[in-house]
């Protein structure tokens, strides 16, 4: 990503209905609702940041965070970046969920 850039963050494990909040370098950069399976769309512009790897942190009832790398390349385009980000929090959704069901049986069996 770079500085300036639109990017659509695809956040996945938040509470259904949750309002979803995601910030970079601990200013919030977008918002939106979260549907009825935890998922939300969150339009941000990448702020003036130096180049290298950030993180950014999506409240919403849970809290969800990934790294993405600010370049000063040209090369990557649109689809690339938002595919980053989709993956970013998709996989970490997909780990929420995991340590979630990972509780749960220790607790019903244990």
């Amino acid at each position: 990503m770079r500085v300036g850039d639109v990017n659509v963050a695809r956040v996945d494990g938040c509470l259904a209905g949750a309002h979803v909040e995601l910030s970079v370098a601990g200013k919030v950069v977008g918002t939106a609702t979260a549907d009825g399976a935890g998922r939300a769309q969150v339009s941000f512009t990448v702020p003036d940041l130096s180049v290298g790897e950030h993180k950014a942190t999506a409240n919403c009832g849970r809290v969800l965070s990934a790294a993405f790398s600010v370049i000063q390349s040209s090369e990557v385009d649109q689809g690339t970046t938002t595919l980053l980000m989709l993956m970013l929090f998709v996989l970490l959704g997909g780990g929420l969920m995991q340590g979630q069901f990972s509780a749960h049986r220790r607790s019903t069996h244990g």
